[in-house]
């Protein structure tokens, strides 16, 4: 009898355990390619400020061009759930956010302000060399 309590209480706890969710980054997914940001077919990273969304990655990308010569790309997957792409908000566009958390996070580095979110967006690598982008991972 003692035997099955324990068993019980184990499997109760497992069973705990495995439901915790947990807030992770986007998985992982390989991206590797260039583009010309100045060019007319990304408008709107012709501007400091501006920012486009991209394919590939786990759920696509956006990028942001923070200065000049410097850009940032980030995994649209929301770390709470994974499976929808986060947006820039419209009102505030240094905000993005999760239309279905609603997880908020700033463009400068994707640390998470606001709801579930406690893992940053993940971010890929974005070199700007020779007027082309580079994003990988």
């Amino acid at each position: 009898m003692r035997k099955i309590a324990v068993i019980a209480t184990l499997t109760i706890f497992a069973t705990l355990l495995s439901s915790c969710k947990k807030d992770e980054e986007a998985p992982l997914a390989y991206v590797n390619f260039t583009i010309d940001p100045n060019s007319p077919a990304y408008g709107p990273l012709n501007t400091v400020g501006g920012y486009a969304y991209l394919t590939g990655g786990y759920c696509g990308l956006v990028v942001f061009r923070t200065s000049y010569n410097e850009f940032v790309a980030y995994e649209r997957g929301c770390p709470v759930h994974n499976t929808t792409g986060v947006e820039v908000d419209p009102d505030n566009s240094v905000i993005l956010f999760c239309p279905d958390c609603g997880s908020q996070f700033i463009y400068t580095d994707g640390t998470p302000i606001q709801g579930p979110a406690k893992a940053p967006l993940r971010q890929y690598n974005a070199d700007y060399s020779g007027g082309l982008l580079h994003i990988y991972n």
